[in-house]
């Protein structure tokens, strides 16, 4: 006998809800309306985002009580991971005929469409990409958009760049809580059409990912916007400076900032990258993956020499730091000694990442930090050192450190990442 599958997400309760759970007398009606509330809304925080490529399985935790289908639906729909190209329809009208459920979702997040789609299924998938701005339109509770996978599968599958930005062409009223947005930039045609997508002003958090942007994508520079407050920024390789710059230097308004190379590593000039926000920016992040220092020639092509983070006193409100060792001492004849770096006058908290043999030298460096510079006031408002690497270095050094800083109040951790 075939299993009988749940019904779409949102589908009302059947009347029956006396189907046995293979006990005699026992229902899940019975079973479950007898639990406190608390203890069920505590179940139903661990449920993972409906999948709308696989309904079924939350779906069928909405048929389980009545009681447990209305504590349960603002944790299910809360988060809605969306597969690119698959069940949008049923989605949008799940949702236009639940208004109240629509107000639930805070969150959209999606998948890229499956690569081996049969051509017979092209047209389908298409459609369903069109049919994204009329899903977004019916969640007036939407905080995060996480475009990602859509944009991957929207720009890959059927290169549609040219026409990936205009339904991100976000006008004032149009989703009046969304903070957060994340994008690949192969959904875009170029930086002035990112730039205008984000003009939103309740957009506050802004997640980029570049995997490899042509330069004639880069043909206008983008217009200023003020309102996005913090930006993350993955970078893969495939532009140049100049254009980064510009992309960066459009948010006027930044107080933290995040960019983590994959694999290129440039010379990271921020000062010329964050001019405009040397008054505003409080946290900033410098991160080279891991899987860069193990590409032999992406390090080769480095060492040349590697500007380090000289003009860190410029940054007025910086009060945290994250770097790697490489970025902020930097390689070759510019590498400038942790201890001699001109630093933010209001740092709090300082991280420095390094990998292999390179812990030795840093730590011998903030050995000098600290008895030359802590030690005599320089850094009043430091609290917090913490030095993360995949090479324990000496042990000895490591509790002179602690013992160092704490001299002058600051709390020294070394943690191990592998």
């Amino acid at each position: 006998m075939p299993t009988p599958q749940p019904p779409a997400m949102g589908a009302p309760i059947p009347p029956d809800e006396g189907s046995s759970l293979g006990r005699k007398g026992v229902t899940p009606r019975s079973s479950l309306d007898s639990l406190p509330e608390e203890l069920l809304a505590n179940i139903c925080s661990f449920l993972p985002p409906p999948d709308t490529a696989n309904p079924s399985p939350v779906a069928g935790v909405c048929r389980v009580s009545r009681k447990f289908h209305r504590i349960s639906l603002p944790y299910l729909y809360r988060h809605v991971h969306k597969q690119s190209g698959c069940r949008g329809a049923s989605l949008i009208r799940t949702l236009r005929e639940n208004p109240d459920l629509a107000k639930i979702v805070t969150v959209i997040s999606t998948d890229p469409a499956d690569s081996h789609h049969h051509w017979k299924e092209d047209e389908e998938v298409r459609v369903d990409h069109a049919q994204m701005p009329d899903l977004l339109q019916l969640l007036p509770s939407l905080e995060k958009l996480d475009l990602q996978g859509f944009c991957e599968g929207f720009s890959r599958e059927y290169g549609l760049i040219s026409r990936g930005s205009e339904w991100l062409h976000i006008e004032q009223g149009f989703l009046p809580k969304l903070r957060e947005v994340s994008l690949d930039f192969r959904s875009l045609v170029n930086h002035y059409d990112l730039a205008f997508s984000l003009q939103l002003p309740t957009i506050k958090v802004v997640n980029l990912v570049n995997e490899s942007i042509s330069l004639s994508m880069l043909s206008r520079s983008p217009p200023a916007n003020y309102n996005v407050e913090t930006l993350k920024l993955t970078d893969f390789g495939g532009w140049t400076l100049v254009r980064e710059d510009e992309l960066v230097q459009s948010f006027k308004s930044l107080k933290n900032f995040s960019i983590q190379y994959e694999r290129v590593f440039k010379r990271f000039q921020f000062k010329t990258l964050l001019e405009e926000q040397q008054e505003s920016l409080e946290q900033l992040e410098v991160i080279i993956s891991k899987t860069w220092y193990h590409d032999d020639l992406a390090f080769y092509k480095c060492r040349g020499g590697v500007s380090g983070m000289a003009g860190l006193d410029r940054f007025t409100n910086l009060s945290s730091l994250r770097a790697d060792y490489l970025s902020l001492a930097g390689l070759g004849p510019d590498a400038l000694p942790i201890s001699q770096l001109p630093m933010p006058p209001n740092l709090r908290r300082l991280r420095i990442d390094v990998r292999g043999a390179g812990i030795i030298t840093l730590q011998a460096e903030l050995r000098d930090l600290a008895v030359l510079r802590c030690r005599l006031g320089e850094l009043p408002s430091l609290t917090s050192v913490i030095v993360a690497t995949d090479n324990q270095g000496s042990s000895k050094m490591v509790k002179e450190l602690e013992e160092l800083f704490g001299e002058s109040s600051v709390k020294f951790e070394q943690i191990n990442q592998a």
